[in-house]
């Protein structure tokens, strides 16, 4: 996953940070606004790392983001290959809920 798409929906993977740098307050995270230069700084600010090691640090973690992408795109063609009726009925039930929380 490119940093350009992280910077661009920071506001759906601020949560992800929260949790990997529990250090950093909901300010500084918001602050950040997926700029990596900044991030990086607050790491080595909050956790007294070398710039290096803060660098490495979200590398790691922009991995996991996309290994955790890849794990559910991977679950559902495997369920769809393997079992396609109840991941069709799966698909239908969750569009039925949805249709009807869309009503009210």
């Amino acid at each position: 996953m490119s940093w350009n798409r992280i910077e661009g929906n920071w506001t759906q993977f601020k949560g992800e940070a929260k949790r990997r740098w529990g250090l950093l307050n909901d300010d500084e995270i918001t602050q950040i606004a997926g700029n990596r230069q900044l991030l990086a700084g607050r790491i080595q600010a909050k956790y007294g790392v070398a710039e290096d090691e803060a660098r490495r640090q979200i590398d790691e973690w922009t991995r996991s983001i996309e290994t955790g992408a890849e794990n559910i795109y991977g679950w559902l063609m495997r369920s769809t290959r393997d079992q396609p009726l109840a991941t069709l009925a799966g698909v239908g039930l969750f569009a039925f809920v949805l249709g009807a929380l869309w009503k009210r």
